[in-house]
């Protein structure tokens, strides 16, 4: 379930695969715009 939040307008949708499996491994991630991402 996604929450709307006041403070953040856009959501970004993001695909997220894991490398090397098979069959593929995803998930499908609804962030907000203003999220930090870090690897």
């Amino acid at each position: 379930m996604t929450k709307y939040n006041k403070k953040s307008k856009f959501l970004y949708q993001i695909k997220v695969t894991l490398m090397g499996s098979r069959p593929p491994i995803w998930r499908r991630l609804i962030v907000k715009a203003n999220i930090r991402l870090v690897i």
